[in-house]
């Protein structure tokens, strides 16, 4: 590669507009474990991989006199979505019993960004390297897809199923047909459509596990919806979303 290609990459690299999907946390307990963290801040969608460490990108701060670590904390998430879950469903809740932490969507001084060192090519081809085993990394957070089910993979991944969207309760209550289950596909329709174009929604009518299922666009779509829906809380119950794994007939399961 000549020079005039390397000036080119960096130059692009200098100008190209990041997306921050970055929270800044405060108020973890001192000896907070890096499980704990991905663990508590997962629940708001899939964590960023280093490209450098393939793990999660979870920055612990240290405090400046005592070089202890501060109890602040940056965490940063793959999709710009998980902001907003994290915002509203961990701020101000328990890490641990006493420890409530405090969210906010992370401010970066744009100043410090704007001399960056060139790269030469065989850095460039490291980070390359680097930036394709995290992505590795992430799909494979990702997939939900069962490898003996191949040839309706492309269908499948495109499939979230979500469950309990209704309770047993209600699945005796009301029979197949009954309004409450096209007006609940029209809820979840409304509400998807918020992130991504959605093809159809299906309420599997009377099934224990309370079953809906989403068919979006693409795999990427399918992926965000996961990210930003599962372990939300619908009518008082969390929901649990997965890609659905192109051959279960959930009919077979109904009351």
């Amino acid at each position: 590669m000549d020079s005039k290609k390397i000036k080119k990459l960096n130059k692009k690299k200098a100008k190209g507009t990041l997306v921050n999907t970055s929270i800044y946390v405060q108020g973890l307990p001192k000896d907070i474990t890096f499980e704990e963290m991905k663990y508590f801040f997962g629940r708001g969608g899939i964590i960023k991989i280093d490209p450098t460490t393939l793990s999660p990108k979870i920055k612990l701060y240290n405090d400046e006199l005592t070089k202890e670590f501060s109890g602040n904390a940056l965490v940063v998430y793959k999709y710009e979505q998980s902001i907003e879950l994290a915002l509203k469903y961990l701020n101000e809740t328990e890490i641990r019993p006493g420890f409530k932490v405090k969210i906010e969507k992370a401010i970066f001084n744009k100043s410090s960004k704007s001399n960056i060192a060139p790269l030469s090519e065989t850095e460039i081809n490291k980070k390359r390297k680097q930036l394709k085993a995290a992505e590795m990394e992430e799909e494979r957070l990702l997939s939900w897809s069962n490898e003996q089910h191949s040839l309706n993979s492309n269908i499948a991944s495109r499939i979230v199923v979500l469950r309990p969207m209704y309770s047993r309760k209600e699945a005796e209550m009301y029979p197949e047909g009954d309004d409450f289950y096209s007006e609940l596909e029209i809820e979840v329709q409304e509400e998807v459509t918020k992130y991504c174009e959605v093809v159809s929604v299906t309420c599997i009518p009377r099934h224990p596990q309370g079953i809906v299922c989403v068919k979006l666009k693409s795999q990427h779509d399918a992926e965000i919806v996961i990210d930003i829906f599962n372990q939300r809380y619908f009518d008082g119950r969390q929901i649990e979303v997965h890609m659905y794994d192109g051959s279960t007939d959930f009919k077979a399961s109904c009351i």
